[in-house]
């Protein structure tokens, strides 16, 4: 299974800024090419233009239910992945040509090889998020926002070690206060 950080990987909404900072007449336009029917699939291109000519076009595919944010919103994420695609045909790629989007779906695609330690991994968080919910460290409704945060991000074996090490990151950090 490939090991990758997704904080290598640039989000889209960061190429849109740099897009529009440096192109005043840029647009992003998006087409559904195939919509919600029977197999429940999305499928868009996105547009990039300067002006009025097209520079750049990027295509992007997501299954509803695949993963905890096409449970509710592979439209969205479809779209979202085709803009970064689009922008990254158009050189706005960061150091990675992928964007964290697109990370997130090969990791939320990923099966875990041991689903025990995958499962070990999990209480291992649950315990960490009961044990703050007991010394004080997190109140009832942080520590429901944590556990629905980390069923989001733990969908796969590495996802299951990203999420445990942003949760050991964030209380470590001894904020005031623990944001999900």
């Amino acid at each position: 299974m490939p090991q990758f950080n997704l904080d290598d990987y640039e989000p889209v909404d960061a190429r849109i800024k740099k897009f529009y900072a440096d192109h005043e007449d840029g647009r992003i336009l998006t087409e559904l090419v195939e919509g919600y029917d029977a197999t429940q699939v999305a499928v868009f291109k996105a547009y990039i233009y300067l002006g009025e000519i097209n520079v750049s076009t990027g295509y992007a595919m997501e299954k509803m239910g695949e993963g905890f944010v096409n449970k509710t919103s592979h439209l969205e994420n479809s779209e979202t992945s085709a803009i970064g695609r689009a922008l990254a045909n158009f050189n706005y790629s960061g150091d990675k040509r992928p964007s964290r989007e697109e990370m997130e779906k090969v990791q939320r695609q990923e099966k875990p090889k041991n689903e025990e330690e995958a499962k070990t991994i999990h209480d291992d968080c649950m315990k960490l998020l009961q044990d703050k919910l007991m010394d004080g460290a997190l109140n009832q409704d942080e520590y429901d926002k944590a556990v629905q945060w980390l069923d989001g991000h733990a969908m796969t074996m590495n996802g299951m070690g990203v999420a445990k090490k942003k949760l050991e990151e964030r209380f470590a950090a001894k904020e005031e206060e623990v944001v999900f």
